[in-house]
């Protein structure tokens, strides 16, 4: 896919400079620690009708259980760090808003929103749009900043191409989407059902 942008975001305290994020554009790598900047570079390509798949590293859904006892569980593949439990639930907080924040300046930033994916092989074979998905970056695969997550992240991606959803780490079925939640917060879709959809999940 020759003309893919595959970015990658490491979230955190945009304060504290404990975000960063990784891409390759054109061939080409690129990198920043800002928000806005992540934000402009994605928004950029995607008005140049370039496919962009864009991952997260924050838990991007959740497990729904039909047994109560095993709600706050771990999701199905997942080890430590998990999403309920110690840091697993601050990094979850955090890209929430920050994930919401993005899209909507996606949003504001673009005259047409393109078409938005959950699923690889429907972006593939589409012309244009928006790929979403999640990363995974923890112990030893961890760089040591967060522009280095990054591009560990975003190479595990790289690696996994053509068909990343053969690397997929998490096989929970039955989930709420918090990036569905966004996806209908920012405008991008409108379709309810997105809410009870799972996204590719990468792990470093």
């Amino acid at each position: 896919m020759d003309t893919l942008s595959v970015f990658w975001a490491d979230g955190g305290s945009v304060q504290r400079g404990n975000s960063g994020w990784a891409a390759k554009r054109n061939g080409s790598p690129d990198h920043d620690q800002s928000l806005e900047g992540l934000a402009d570079a994605v928004a950029q390509d995607l008005g140049s009708a370039l496919k962009v798949s864009l991952g997260f590293e924050c838990p991007m859904f959740v497990p729904l259980r039909s047994d109560p006892i095993d709600l706050t569980k771990r999701r199905t593949g997942e080890t430590n760090p998990n999403w309920i439990g110690g840091p697993g639930s601050t990094v979850l907080a955090t890209g929430i808003v920050q994930v919401h924040w993005t899209l909507h300046a996606l949003a504001d930033s673009l005259k047409t929103t393109p078409p938005v994916f959950l699923d690889w092989l429907e972006f593939f074979r589409a012309p244009v749009g928006l790929f979403l998905w999640e990363a995974f970056v923890s112990g030893a695969a961890k760089g040591t900043s967060h522009v280095a997550d990054a591009r560990i992240g975003l190479n595990a991606f790289l690696r996994a191409l053509p068909d990343p959803e053969r690397s997929n780490a998490i096989t929970d079925e039955r989930v709420i989407s918090l990036v569905g939640v966004a996806l209908l917060h920012s405008g991008w879709l409108k379709d309810l059902n997105v809410l009870h959809k799972r996204c590719l999940v990468i792990k470093a």
